[in-house]
């Protein structure tokens, strides 16, 4: 990538594109450079990758990566991010299992503030899981997600994975393109189920199963697991942000910090 000197190995695979540490030729800031996989795009994904770099030029936060710029030249398309660091919370959990509400709940304030930051300049994350959560001992960053190509037929979620399809609101189910504020919501509460209980909102041993569950506009997800794993009033922030239809769920992130504050 012009202009950067790049680490010749990967430090992180996305599902579209692979992450390397780099340092600025000129400044010597270090970097992280995400190189898209498929160089080749159509011209609706070119626009709306274009546009999503606009969109988060001007965002400031610090559990948000600040996008340093777009490289869009002949045979070279990649994003280059202020230095992103930490362990993917997926893992964290992964080793040491559900947190105790008490360790939890600043961790998930700072993933609400952050993403707070991005719904305050309407500006939605997309993909907000815990693959995506970088936990440091600075705090945490979240790993924005590349806009989602096209693909025949719509745009549904590639290579069905059970877990996070279990997590995912019905709305991006349907069409994984579709960003919102209020899908970051969804994603938010579902994330903190699987910090405090360990599981997925819908369960099930087939895509067919976890789908009718995900898609069913009456079935709600069994929150009774949670009882004792946080106070009530949590409980019910969660209900509330994982409703099926949009519009009945928290308006934003910075709705649901609010509420968070409030809980000691």
């Amino acid at each position: 990538v012009s202009g950067v000197q790049v680490a010749r190995q990967p430090s992180a695979e996305g599902d579209d594109s692979t992450i390397y540490q780099g340092r600025e030729l000129s400044g010597g800031a270090w970097v992280s450079v995400e190189v898209l996989r498929h160089q080749e795009l159509e011209q609706d994904d070119l626009g709306r990758l274009r546009a999503f770099a606009q969109e988060l030029g001007g965002l400031e936060h610090p559990g948000l990566p600040r996008l340093v710029r777009y490289v869009d030249e002949p045979g070279q398309r990649a994003l280059v991010w202020s230095q992103l660091a930490g362990e993917p919370l997926s893992e964290r959990l992964a080793h040491r299992g559900p947190c105790p509400w008490q360790d939890a709940l600043p961790l998930l304030r700072r993933v609400a503030a952050a993403c707070a930051a991005a719904h305050w300049a309407g500006v939605p994350h997309g993909d907000l899981r815990a693959e995506r959560v970088l936990v440091s001992e600075r705090g945490v960053q979240l790993r924005w997600p590349l806009p989602a190509r096209s693909v025949e037929g719509g745009g549904p979620l590639p290579r069905p994975d059970l877990p996070r399809l279990g997590r995912l609101p019905p709305e991006l189910v349907e069409d994984v393109r579709v960003r919102s504020l209020p899908s970051d919501v969804y994603q938010f509460a579902a994330l903190c189920v699987q910090v405090l209980a360990g599981r997925s909102l819908f369960s099930g041993d087939s895509v067919r199963t976890v789908l009718r569950a995900v898609l069913d506009p009456v079935r709600m997800p069994e929150l009774g697991s949670l009882r004792g794993l946080a106070p009530q009033p949590m409980i019910e922030l969660i209900r509330r942000s994982v409703a099926k239809e949009p519009a009945l769920r928290p308006g934003s992130l910075v709705e649901v910090l609010a509420t968070l504050q409030l809980f000691a």
